[in-house]
């Protein structure tokens, strides 16, 4: 598990205080040169409201690119959709796997969600007849952007 863990290297992590909610952004060494992945977390086993988180292991990973400027706008991509009006949706390449992600890409639906007064979305992967999801507040994917602009700024070389 850490051979595997010390493959990513994490360049922004969100975290909310006493919750699982988790998105990391990274990148990993490959064949190719380098990807950019963005981590949403552990997926729960449910329905459209309700998940129950039960396998701390597999995470939903996102692909975004070989450089940082193409991350950033499939993120920006992202950060457009919490705009659009509550029930629409959107369809995005993800891997769910155990600690690191691979080439076995499936598709991931994202959905505008509000709920009271919170702005969300839901990426979800459906299997047989099991929906497992997350949900990323509007704020910790805001958070996620400004870290990754400083992170940028910081690090201007990095493309």
């Amino acid at each position: 598990m850490v051979s595997e863990l010390s493959k990513r290297m994490e360049l922004v992590v969100v975290e909310e205080e006493n919750s699982i909610d988790r998105l990391e952004l990274f990148s990993m060494e490959q064949d190719e040169g380098v990807a950019y992945y963005l981590s949403v977390g552990y997926l729960g086993m449910g329905d459209d409201f309700i998940q129950v988180y039960v396998d701390p292991f597999h995470e939903l990973f996102i692909p975004l690119g070989s450089t940082l400027d193409e991350a950033e706008t499939v993120l920006q991509q992202i950060k457009d959709f919490y705009k659009q009006p509550q029930g629409a949706t959107m369809e995005i390449m993800g891997c769910f796997n155990k600690f690191i992600p691979d080439d076995d890409l499936e598709t991931v639906t994202l959905t505008r969600n509000r709920v009271l007064l919170s702005n969300q979305i839901r990426f979800s992967i459906e299997r047989k007849d099991e929906l497992r999801a997350t949900f990323v507040e509007r704020s910790s994917f805001n958070s996620l952007m400004s870290s990754l602009k400083f992170y940028r700024k910081m690090h201007p070389k990095k493309r």
